[in-house]
């Protein structure tokens, strides 16, 4: 409910037009084995009800680049908890973490872009 609110204040308040495209859903255990290998790790919060966190996964799909991203939707319980913990307020919220500690932080597209622009060295 709380991101609800927030993703009123932050853009993400219109809803997401019907389409057969979803938000991936990572389990909690692929997460765990996400965040604890070697190298950066980049995590998206994201939401189904956040229409600009769905184009930003379609996008990621389109250039190939899903597979160094892990989404993890914010309204399953274990995914809500990780927000809390690292301060989330709004979604797409990207985390960047290395040897499964923060290293970086952003919210929104445009930031999430650049920042997958400078740490993945590509063209998204």
């Amino acid at each position: 409910m709380s991101f609800l609110i927030l993703g009123l204040v932050f853009g993400c308040s219109s809803p997401r037009p019907q389409t057969s495209s979803k938000i991936y859903k990572a389990s909690f255990e692929e997460f765990q084995e996400h965040i604890t290998g070697e190298g950066f790790r980049y995590i998206i919060l994201s939401a189904e009800w956040c229409y600009g966190c769905v184009r930003l996964q379609e996008h990621l799909i389109e250039k190939g680049l899903s597979k160094n991203v892990m989404f993890i939707d914010i309204d399953e319980n274990w995914a809500n908890f990780f927000a809390e913990e690292n301060n989330v307020r709004a979604v797409p919220y990207l985390i960047i973490m290395n040897e499964s500690k923060v290293v970086d932080k952003t919210y929104g597209i445009e930031n999430t872009i650049i920042y997958l622009r400078l740490y993945l060295n590509m063209k998204i």
